[in-house]
């Protein structure tokens, strides 16, 4: 397994490292079971990929955050007199699929730009913490426009109150004697990057083995040429959008049967809100329900295709170009 001071060298078939010369409990888990060994090379190639692609002050998060995630992996799915081997081979398939996403960060290069995943996290309260936050950055030039939209994903993502940790910024209290896992994670998916527009999808995770979970999901549209983000005013003329919007997500939701719990979740306000809209090639998606929930609670993803906005669409939307009307 990649030990945070260099990418893993494939010396195996089956696993990141040989399996004669396994050094742990774990390591001997992942050997005697296919699906552990490929996930374990499935995070070696990850782990590599993000050293090869990203800069070093990004990789560095990743390199330090991996280093603890071991440490953490090794305390907490070892067998022995409280852990079975097969509960051990469980909650190696679970923590190992859990980090292959977390090393899921995707690069994008815009011109001089480079938007990448910067990664931290921790395991400082004993072995049932768990934290994981990823987050966007952009490096390279113009240096201005990396900064302005670093500034505003710090400001979003409260980067500087959430230094020491997702559960201390969030006032979450910890019970580390209490058996299970807590964890909490944030990470993103890009929806379109491109010289005009970067819409990206923020997501927040919460879930106890003794307590309750919720979720939460915001949008992050930035309008790459006159870095700032992106407002409602930007994209639509008039009011008359507003009602078609409501009109046409109704519609959609009754069709898939889903009306009767979400027409309590969309309004005015709902449409009126850049963190409820994303932005792809082929049309927008409206998050409803996107607030901080139960797991079970109700919300809905909504895609409106670009023909259905392009009535109120200003020509000049930091959209694709099937998103623009003609001029």
């Amino acid at each position: 397994m990649p030990n945070g001071a260099a990418p893993a060298t494939a010396v195996s078939p089956r696993a990141s490292f040989e399996c004669a010369k396994a050094a742990s409990a774990v390591e001997t888990l992942i050997c005697g079971d296919d699906k552990l060994a490929a996930l374990d090379r499935e995070i070696a190639d990850r782990y590599a990929r993000l050293h090869r692609d990203l800069t070093p002050d990004s990789f560095a998060g990743v390199r330090a955050t991996q280093a603890d995630w071991l440490k953490w992996l090794r305390a907490t799915c070892s067998p022995g007199p409280s852990m079975p081997a097969d509960d051990g081979g469980n909650c190696l398939s679970e923590a190992l699929g859990d980090r292959a996403g977390a090393l899921e960060l995707p690069v994008r290069k815009i011109g001089g730009l480079s938007l990448e995943g910067r990664l931290r996290g921790r395991t400082g309260i004993g072995p049932s913490l768990l934290e994981t936050d990823a987050y966007p950055w952009l490096t390279g030039s113009p240096e201005k426009k990396a900064a302005a939209f670093n500034r505003h994903v710090s400001q979003v993502m409260q980067l500087d109150a959430t230094a020491k940790g997702l559960f201390a910024a969030a006032a979450i209290p910890l019970e580390p004697e209490v058996p299970g896992t807590s964890v909490y994670r944030r990470w993103y998916e890009l929806h379109r990057v491109d010289d005009r527009l970067i819409s990206l999808e923020l997501y927040s995770y919460h879930e106890a083995t003794a307590g309750h979970g919720w979720r939460t999901e915001t949008a992050l549209n930035w309008d790459l040429r006159h870095d700032r983000p992106v407002t409602m005013a930007d994209l639509f003329a008039g009011s008359d959008w507003q009602q078609a919007v409501i009109d046409f997500v109704l519609a959609d939701l009754r069709t898939e049967g889903d009306s009767a719990g979400a027409e309590g979740i969309i309004g005015t306000d709902d449409v009126n809100d850049p963190g409820s809209w994303l932005f792809d090639d082929e049309g927008a998606v409206l998050l409803l329900g996107r607030f901080e929930r139960s797991l079970a609670g109700l919300s809905a993803e909504v895609p409106i295709p670009y023909a259905v906005l392009a009535p109120y669409l200003r020509p000049e939307a930091p959209l694709p170009a099937r998103g623009r009307p003609p001029r």
